[in-house]
């Protein structure tokens, strides 16, 4: 079922009651209206449902003068795409069989809502609890701007362990660098990483000094995409890999095309010469 710019007029329930008169649903997504102020948009959003095994939610911007929450409640669930900007209130549990998750959320801290504060106790139980519910899955997607919120809710509270996950793709710049190694030690059974980096003109941070646990016992892929061999920082994650991967067998390299029309071979002949902690691990260059 895909319902979009869904109204609820009379009867605030109505997403409620249609659920719940598809007791065999499996796909479910959604993608909740702009709401420019208008007193019938969908506020209250629960979706509790014991065959849901796919659901997706998108609600990304709002000019609002109302509450928005979403509830979501189902035991079999095993993919979550969770886009949603815009909830004051987010409840997440019974979340035991997911699998894999995809989150691109600032969870209304950013936009729509004021920054993460240390006094903001109601903010931060929102995130850990969604956090907490989601700890099971096996492989996750996460946005750059879902890791910057969770980089301010770190620095109050620690991140949970998602001790099941071996799969993690993550979307970073050279400024997120630290912020990176700070989850990637919340993934101490991490398998395979893949790497979305994007070169930025944000200042670089010193990051790259701390080892997490991962890389000592079970890291053996690592995938960076879209790496500029020039660009300083993409070097420098190519080495720090290289040198703390103690089980590394694949290091991916997926290079922009102009950095290859750009360098000369040198270059690759100075990537063999960088420090490899596993002897095992195979370099291989994409383009």
């Amino acid at each position: 079922m895909h319902l979009e710019d869904v109204w609820y007029y009379d009867d605030p329930l109505i997403m409620e009651k249609i659920i719940s008169g598809c007791p065999v649903l499996e796909d479910f997504v959604l993608i909740r209206p702009i709401d420019f102020c208008n007193l019938d948009v969908l506020q209250f959003l629960r979706v509790r449902s014991l065959s849901l095994r796919s659901f997706r939610l998108t609600f990304e911007y709002s000019v609002s003068c109302t509450y928005f929450s979403v509830e979501i409640d189902a035991p079999r669930l095993e993919y979550l795409n969770f886009n949603d900007d815009q909830s004051d209130t987010i409840v997440v549990k019974n979340m035991t069989s997911l699998s894999m998750i995809d989150i691109d959320s600032e969870f209304n801290v950013k936009f729509g809502g004021s920054r993460l504060e240390p006094g903001d106790l109601r903010k931060r139980d929102i995130i850990r609890d969604f956090l907490t519910a989601i700890s099971c899955v096996r492989h996750m997607i996460i946005s750059r701007r879902t890791l910057e919120v969770l980089d301010r809710y770190s620095k109050l509270v620690p991140i949970p362990k998602f001790d099941n996950l071996y799969r993690l793709q993550a979307a970073v710049s050279r400024s997120m660098l630290q912020l990176l190694l700070v989850f990637l030690e919340s993934c101490p059974n991490l398998e395979n990483l893949i790497l979305d980096f994007t070169v930025s003109t944000e200042p670089e941070q010193d990051g790259l000094t701390y080892v997490p646990q991962c890389l000592l016992s079970s890291l053996e892929c690592v995938e960076i995409r879209e790496l500029i061999m020039g660009e300083e920082t993409g070097e420098k994650l190519v080495r720090y890999f290289l040198k703390n991967s103690v089980v590394l067998k694949k290091l991916i390299l997926r290079l922009e095309d102009s950095s290859i029309a750009n360098q000369d071979s040198d270059i690759f002949k100075e990537l063999s010469t960088f420090t490899k902690r596993s002897r095992s691990c195979e370099v291989i260059i994409i383009h």
